[in-house]
């Protein structure tokens, strides 16, 4: 086999193979690189010279009905405070106030609203474009509900006029997790970036061992809300109620050992202020004692149901009657669920007055039982103090109408997910 023979004379090049232009993406290379950095950040990097944060609609009335949306306004909150200590802008925009209400406390606290919208997108709102213009902000990190509609259309918007954006996908959310999911995905094959919080907090940072740095690891830090606080509705502002009972206590007559009082109870429409309904009963009183009655007739009390959707009426003879009220229109914001109470009066060897409670979850929409519970009381004659409980005692609807908290004596409060209403408006 004949050898293949090298002409010494064919390169004659003195540079040895270490001196020789390394090949992209050798060792070598990066070496160089390292060397020699950028004298500018990466385009696809935010920095706190350019960006800016924009908050887009997180408001009372719509922001119970999201996903997670006690994790959604804790990252808000945590990237406006992280803007606030790096010196960014923080802006921030509302949807139709009159009838979806104010930015959430939590957050209005911390910024002021720049512009009030009609339109899903944030493209008209010149104040907010303005201030952008005004201090040179190219670079825009979204965040806000619902992720789908509001944010993607301006996500997409701001992408039309040249504006470089970011979405925080845990500072932003949904009513139903595939309108969040899908829209993620088509905003990103738009060329927006996707983020989180805590991502674009260093972002912002860029460098370590700084004062700023060490807020903004506090704010890193910070332990999420607990999950079991997220469905409690106690936690977050109640709509007013829609019903009040007024109450007038009236003299009719007085002899000498005893005054008679006419009971009024006027149920009105706080809306309105028109009297809806009126319940008299009268009660007399010994002079001498006036705590002691001497005998009732008519209607002993009238109170509004905390759901706002009935009204109870007891009468002298202490039975209990429920009359349902009109929900009303969106202003009045009820949940999609109430919950009514039903009394009926036993007897027992042991209790010679009990009363068996059953309390019905009902969907005000279609008049349809969703759970039923039943608990007993022993009340006694006289006094009417409760000397006997066993069940359930009380079943709570949350103000958002995502959950039911179940009270059952001796036992620890239970929660229980409600189907999830649809068709909520933007």
């Amino acid at each position: 086999m004949n050898k293949i023979k090298h002409d010494s004379s064919e390169k004659n090049d003195s540079t040895s193979p270490t001196d020789k232009p390394p090949f992209p993406g050798s060792a070598a290379d990066a070496n160089a690189a390292i060397a020699t950095p950028p004298s500018a950040r990466s385009h696809m990097l935010m920095s706190r010279d350019t960006a800016a944060l924009l908050v887009i609609d997180i408001q009372e009335k719509l922001v119970s009905h999201i996903l997670d949306h006690s994790t959604v306004v804790w990252n808000t909150r945590r990237l406006i405070d992280g803007a606030d200590v790096l010196g960014l802008p923080s802006l921030c925009t509302e949807q139709y106030p009159q009838g979806l209400g104010k930015t959430v406390p939590l957050l209005l606290e911390r910024l002021s609203v720049d512009d009030e919208k009609s339109l899903f997108s944030c493209r008209n709102c010149a104040n907010v474009l303005q201030q952008l213009k005004d201090k040179n902000r190219n670079q825009i990190l979204l965040c806000g509900i619902e992720t789908h509609v509001c944010v993607q259309q301006t996500a997409l918007d701001l992408i039309g006029m040249g504006f470089d954006v970011w979405v925080a996908v845990d500072a932003m959310g949904s009513r139903h997790e595939l309108d969040h999911k899908t829209a993620l995905q088509r905003m990103q094959m738009a060329g927006v970036t996707l983020t989180t919080t805590e991502s674009a907090l260093f972002e912002w940072c860029e460098i370590s061992g700084t004062h700023e740095f060490k807020r903004i690891s506090t704010l890193v830090r910070e332990m999420p809300p607990s999950q079991i606080d997220i469905p409690d509705a106690r936690f977050f502002p109640r709509p007013a109620a829609r019903y009040v009972v007024q109450t007038n206590h009236q003299e009719i007559s007085r002899q000498p050992d005893k005054v008679s009082n006419e009971l009024v109870f006027i149920l009105r429409d706080t809306h309105t202020g028109a009297v809806v309904k009126e319940f008299r009963g009268s009660v007399s009183q010994t002079v001498a004692e006036p705590v002691s009655l001497l005998g009732k007739d008519g209607f002993q009390s009238v109170e509004v149901t905390a759901d706002g959707t009935a009204v109870s009426v007891q009468n002298s003879q202490g039975e209990i009657q429920m009359i349902y009220l009109p929900i009303g229109d969106a202003r009045t914001n009820h949940p999609r669920w109430k919950v009514r109470k039903f009394e009926r009066h036993i007897a027992s060897e042991e209790y010679k007055t009990d009363y068996e409670i059953t309390l019905k979850v009902v969907d005000y929409k279609t008049d349809n039982s969703f759970r039923e519970f039943t608990g007993y009381e022993h009340r006694d004659p006289e006094s009417g103090e409760l000397t006997h409980v066993s069940g359930v005692r009380q079943v709570e609807i949350s103000s958002d109408g995502r959950w039911m908290v179940i009270t059952e004596l001796g036992r620890p409060p239970e929660l229980i997910e409600l189907p999830a209403e649809s068709g909520v408006a933007v």
